[in-house]
């Protein structure tokens, strides 16, 4: 079972250095923009006016916490408007946006990601997830194909 933690603070993908480097290391379809250093640096430059909603994944092994995926995301309000978009970290000017996660746990971590957008993580009215990879597991999770159309649109936009 994956332990969801959302990390909130300004500092949260600094602080996460070490074990984001670790876990990149071990992931096969790793992009640019997943690294924490692409992470890092857009946040560093872009991330004033928003708050980070960093959500960590780990699984407890031989009674250790180990990190196996991580969800870049934040929230701003949406052009002007009183509404909470939730993005992710690097939207706008990468390619291949996702949760980075072991390749044995990239399918559990987006669906757990859905089903906790729904359930625990707040403080977000649209959530503009873009840039998504072709095979993306989020594109296939259970939690979505179980949501009511009326809540959902799948929009197409410029390719990668």
């Amino acid at each position: 079972m994956l332990i969801l933690e959302e990390i909130s603070r300004y500092d949260g993908i600094e602080r996460l250095k070490t074990e984001w480097q670790t876990l990149q290391a071990q992931c096969t379809a790793l992009t640019p923009f997943q690294t924490w250093e692409w992470n890092s640096v857009w946040w560093r430059h872009f991330g004033t006016r928003k708050r980070l909603k960093l959500i960590r994944f780990d699984v407890v092994e031989n009674g250790v916490r180990k990190l196996v995926g991580i969800a870049p995301l934040y929230t701003s309000r949406h052009l002007g408007t009183p509404l909470r978009r939730l993005a992710w970290v690097g939207t706008g000017s990468s390619d291949y946006l996702m949760p980075l996660a072991l390749p044995e746990y990239e399918t559990e971590v987006c669906e757990r990601l859905l089903s906790a957008l729904e359930t625990e993580i707040s403080g977000w009215d649209m959530a503009d997830l873009q840039h998504l990879r072709p095979d993306c597991p989020l594109m296939s999770a259970r939690p979505w194909r179980q949501r009511s159309p009326e809540y959902q649109s799948l929009l197409p936009i410029e390719p990668c």
